[in-house]
């Protein structure tokens, strides 16, 4: 999966993400373990969430429902 890519349209362009990464932006540790193909990654883009994505776009699910739903 090219996680830059789903961050790109989440934040440009406010596109709905895969239930993984939603689980991330949510800060759902448990949905993200449980959704994930692999934990290897999850440091990586965890960090990049953080770094790239609006703290109002992230750290729950209303926010990124909220997020998803405000398109211009």
């Amino acid at each position: 999966m090219d996680y830059s890519s789903i961050i790109i349209n989440y934040v440009r362009h406010r596109k709905r993400p895969p239930l993984q990464f939603i689980a991330i932006l949510a800060n759902d540790l448990h949905g993200t373990v449980m959704l994930s193909e692999s934990t290897g990654q999850l440091k990586e883009i965890i960090e990049r969430v953080q770094k790239f994505v609006p703290s109002e776009a992230r750290g729950s699910i209303y926010a990124v429902e909220q997020w998803i739903g405000s398109k211009i």
